[in-house]
């Protein structure tokens, strides 16, 4: 039972409570009303108190009381009645004005409390005004709480107002889907965007009119995202505006939920970023012409950096050995720097190929690791393998894998100070739908408020920027992106100074071929 319930039960045991109309005219009566009255409920609904009236009381008693209630305020005083039969009985009442959205009063509720018996014993009397005491300021609190419920339910409109008013003039394309991607809201920029009206758009299945240019495994990854795992989507998407025009948005799907976790509704936001991707693609292209121009230039250098070092030239002094030196790394490092742009252009143009064959991921895996074995060493590094017993070869291009698993591993040594510990470990998942590839070190760690950017393009934490100067920035963003378009994924866990631990997954079904012009084949870090 609420408090309100409690209320009126509590009235009901002890007080006559009758509600009327604006004219007075009554419209309920309690039982102890009834009772008390002698009167039955149908003979007192549709008339007004008069029937009760003793006319022992003089009139100006009457017209105070509608003067005061009619303006809106509370009358209280002893009124005498005469039941049915005609036995005079009195009651303490008070008549409480309830007020309409006009603010004037559209129904009064009169309390009355039965004090006919005068020569009740003293503790009786006082006993009955604490509880009309209590009673009356529950009544008014109760009363109170309306209005302040109705002033909560009033700014909330205003709120809903509002936010309806930013939804409808936000530039991003929005729109809201009953749970079954039905869509019944549209903002005027999915209008803009898509190019067809909102009711051409409301009522069809979201993404019919202007999607349907991403696959069939795409869109059933999306449904499985937000409908099965109930998570939001994120990601790129080509549509076709009405015109024909091909287009790509930045997607944000979101299902939201009743208290029971059921799904009431998809709210579907969508950025142009057309213009964004053609900007993109451009610096890209620069970024190939300039790349692939260096690295004859570079060559040369390194070429004759590596006669003039092996004497080809002459004998050379200590002081021109250091300084040949010097001028070598630092050409290794350019080189190093522009494949590894080669390597970002050629994933963001998707000219690079997918060629699956039948990969040992252990042999591999451990080969990689020889490889790094001299820096292992140097730095007195411990380095675990925990391969599972009997892993599958996969369907994978194995240059690609290797890629994945030297610059994971070598960020690994790179980054873990002399003397840690770096583990190296393959399993299958619980279901043994994918291989799982974890690479934990004990090293620096990523600071909290970097982490959401580790894969972002020529990024390094400044913790590590300190530590180690050296590194292009871009070996996790090609890790990822090759994952991304493999069907493949990435996370990582990490604590500052604790270290870190990425995990990686490939589908037991493999990678699927694709053409392109170039291979990758770059480790940057």
């Amino acid at each position: 039972m609420n408090n309100q319930e409690a209320l009126l039960s509590a009235l009901d045991e002890v007080a006559l409570v009758s509600i009327t109309d604006a004219q007075g005219i009554i419209i309920f009566v309690n039982d102890k009303f009834v009772e008390t009255s002698h009167f039955s409920r149908q003979e007192l609904i549709g008339h007004n108190h008069r029937i009760l009236k003793s006319g022992d009381q003089p009139d100006i008693l009457f017209e105070d009381l509608w003067k005061t209630i009619s303006g809106g305020r509370v009358w209280r005083g002893d009124i005498a009645n005469r039941t049915k039969d005609g036995s005079l009985y009195w009651a303490d009442t008070s008549v409480v004005p309830i007020q309409g959205p006009d603010g004037k009063p559209e129904q009064y509720v009169a309390v009355r409390f039965l004090i006919t018996d005068k020569k009740e014993s003293r503790e009786q009397i006082v006993e009955q005004h604490r509880e009309f005491e209590r009673t009356k300021s529950a009544l008014v609190n109760a009363l109170e709480n309306v209005e302040q419920e109705k002033e909560r339910i009033r700014l909330q409109s205003i709120e809903t107002k509002k936010f309806a008013l930013a939804v409808e003039g936000a530039s991003e394309h929005i729109v809201i889907t009953d749970p079954n991607g039905i869509i019944i809201y549209a903002n005027h920029a999915a209008e803009l965007i898509t190019g067809f009206s909102k009711d051409e758009i409301i009522g069809t299945k979201a993404g019919t009119l202007w999607g349907g240019l991403m696959g069939k495994e795409f869109y059933q990854r999306l449904w499985e995202t937000i409908a099965v795992r109930k998570e939001t989507f994120q990601g790129e998407i080509r549509n076709k505006r009405k015109s024909g025009a091909e287009y790509t948005v930045s997607t944000n799907i979101s299902p939201v939920m009743d208290e029971k976790q059921h799904i009431m509704f998809f709210v579907v936001l969508e950025r142009d970023i057309t213009r964004e991707k053609e900007v993109d693609k451009a610096k890209t292209e620069f970024v190939s012409l300039a790349s692939h121009q260096l690295r004859t230039p570079l060559s040369a250098i390194n070429w004759y950096a590596e006669m003039l070092l092996e004497g080809d030239a002459g004998t050379l002094t200590e002081q021109q050995k250091s300084y040949l030196q010097e001028i070598y790394h630092g050409n290794q490092r350019m080189v190093e720097l522009v494949n590894a742009l080669l390597d970002v252009s050629r994933i963001e143009m998707g000219t690079f190929s997918v060629r699956p064959e039948l990969t040992d991921i252990v042999a591999l895996a451990q080969s990689e690791i020889a490889e790094l074995q001299p820096q292992i060493d140097a730095k007195k590094l411990t380095c675990v393998a925990d391969f599972q017993q009997g892993l599958p070869q996969l369907n994978v291009d194995p240059e690609l894998i290797r890629i994945i698993i030297e610059n994971i591993l070598t960020n690994a040594v790179k980054y873990t100070p002399n003397r840690g510990t770096i583990t190296l470990a393959l399993h299958l998942d619980d279901e043994r739908r994918n291989l799982v590839l974890t690479v934990s070190d004990t090293g620096y760690g990523i600071p909290q408020d970097e982490q959401a950017k580790i894969f972002t393009k020529l990024f390094r934490a400044n913790n590590v920027r300190e530590m180690e100067p050296e590194g292009t920035g871009l070996g996790l963003y090609i890790v990822q992106s090759i994952l991304d378009h493999t069907g493949g994924s990435i996370r990582f866990e990490s604590e500052e100074n604790k270290g870190t631990t990425f995990y990686i997954t490939c589908p037991v079904s493999g990678m699927k071929e694709k053409d392109g012009t170039v291979k990758l084949g770059h480790v940057a870090h």
